[in-house]
């Protein structure tokens, strides 16, 4: 039970399918045998609402809600028993374990008969797979192909910035969209095109190196497309604009933003750069955090369409990064302040494939109220920090593996920078991203972890005490304070 108490794949997997509230009862290797009678080793976890069969990577095969279970068949002369499942269709084990998860399954399925058997192979007693799909039966196997290519489903710009503390939420939502891209963006260019399961010319051709090298990167790109980003996207919804991505692949193509989709965002021309997830901050005059002015007041226009629209910086794609010769300088960097520099003003849009912008002003969201304006306790959804603490736990057990891993994973990327078709594929792929090398994309989960930490700082700071928000932005500092120490630990 440990194993999977201590996997990222199955938190992710609980996580994506709302599972998280189910309580693990029984988890440990079991032989499954298949139709044609082959033994294979399984991974049967149970928890109090269903019954998992996962592969030795922890990667859900298929899920069976103990409900649907109506009885289980053992076999008296040998350890073969069969999870009768009607509505779908059986399971045929053998284990010494038997009888202790059996117990397992029976606790929270008092509804499931009990039968012996005096054959010592049950396969003749087993309602196979192929026998339902004949039938017409849709089964609820988990899919076994490989998952599409990860990334956010919308793209959140802010306007009408009034305070330092709303243009830190703003900066990190966008600092975070940036990192979302730069994740994917890898992954398209670099390590699926070398995954021999999805690219059958791929010049790596043993996919067990492959795994050693971006399984764990490809987790924390799914971790962060999939929940966290969306989280905090949610807790802006008054004071952004959402504009949907209409292809994730075509949104982190480098250079990405065709004429259709720049001429719908022309209404966005005017936008105060974020800084890059890595190596930027957030500048703006100050005369830009002062509260918007009425009408007739001497502030001009044009200040006051700069400040309108915040949206993801341009400049973190297309240029060649200095990534590599600022490795872990983020967790010494400290955030200057808004006010300085002036010089980061950039259209942003132009990097992006999106769709349609779609107000999330809706009369819903008004009626709710936002924590910005004191109208009562923030919404569930509307507090960073609450975000911040809901995802940490996951968080840390995504990135654990990747960092235990940093020492090995640089010196397997430098053997294949060292043989000739690795080099020259990798020569490729650089050139169309602009410059960046493999080492600054896989340095950057490295780089982000002390970067929460410090504009979580940057928000507690921008925030009254009294603020409802308060109290789960202190908390947020110390859990991620926590995270970067292990991130040093792991690095040094």
């Amino acid at each position: 039970m440990s194993v999977l108490n201590s996997s990222y794949k199955w938190s992710m997997y609980l996580a994506k399918h709302r599972y998280e509230d189910e309580v693990l009862q029984f988890a440990d290797e079991i032989t499954k045998i298949n139709s044609r009678g082959r033994r294979q080793p399984r991974l049967i976890a149970i928890t109090d609402v269903a019954m998992y069969n996962l592969t030795d990577r922890i990667e859900v095969k298929r899920r069976v809600e103990i409900e649907n279970i109506m009885s289980i068949t053992v076999s008296q002369p040998s350890n073969q028993f069969v999870v009768h499942v009607p509505s779908e269709y059986d399971y045929w084990f053998e284990s010494l374990k038997r009888d202790k998860m059996i117990r397992s399954l029976t606790q929270y399925g008092q509804h499931i008969e009990m039968f012996e058997s005096d054959l010592s192979k049950l396969g003749e007693l087993v309602q196979k797979k192929n026998e339902k799909d004949k039938s017409g039966i849709i089964t609820i196997d988990e899919k076994t192909s490989l998952p599409p290519l990860p990334g956010l489903k919308h793209i959140c710009m802010f306007k009408g910035l009034k305070d330092k503390r709303q243009y830190t939420r703003a900066e990190l939502i966008t600092t975070e969209q940036s990192y979302c891209k730069s994740l994917v963006q890898f992954l398209a260019l670099f390590a699926y095109p070398l995954d021999i399961e999805r690219n059958r010319l791929s010049v790596m051709t043993n996919r067990n190196k492959w795994i050693d090298i971006f399984d764990n990167f490809e987790n924390i790109v799914r971790f962060h497309c999939d929940f966290f980003c969306p989280d905090l996207q949610k807790c802006c919804t008054r004071e952004s604009i959402s504009v949907a991505v209409d292809d994730p692949k075509a949104w982190a193509a480098p250079g990405s933003g065709s004429p259709s989709a720049r001429r719908r965002s022309s209404r966005f021309h005017h936008v105060a750069s974020a800084s890059s997830p890595l190596t930027g901050t957030m500048s703006r005059r100050a005369s830009e955090f002062e509260p918007h002015q009425t009408p007739g007041s001497s502030s001009s226009g044009k200040d006051r369409r700069r400040s309108h629209y915040l949206s993801p910086s341009a400049t973190y794609l297309g240029t060649n990064s200095s990534l590599d010769s600022k490795a872990g300088s983020d967790s010494k960097e400290k955030l200057s302040s808004p006010a300085e520099n002036n010089n980061e003003i950039t259209l942003a849009l132009n990097t992006l494939s999106l769709g349609s912008p779609k107000s999330e002003n809706n009369d819903d969201n008004t009626n709710k109220g936002q924590e910005e304006e004191g109208g009562g306790p923030p919404r569930p959804d509307a507090d960073v920090g609450a975000a911040f603490n809901k995802r940490v736990s996951l968080l840390k057990t995504v990135y654990e593996p990747y960092l235990a891993n940093w020492t090995k994973l640089q010196e397997l990327v430098k053997k294949l920078q060292e043989k000739s078709k690795y080099a020259k594929f990798f020569k490729k792929q650089q050139e169309l991203c602009g410059g960046l090398s493999v080492s600054a994309y896989l340095i950057m989960p490295i780089q982000r972890v002390p970067r929460y930490v410090l504009l979580i700082k940057e928000l507690v700071k921008y925030t009254d005490s009294t603020h409802p928000e308060y109290a789960s932005l202190q908390k947020a500092l110390k859990s991620i304070q926590k995270i970067a120490k292990v991130c040093d630990s792991y690095i040094k």
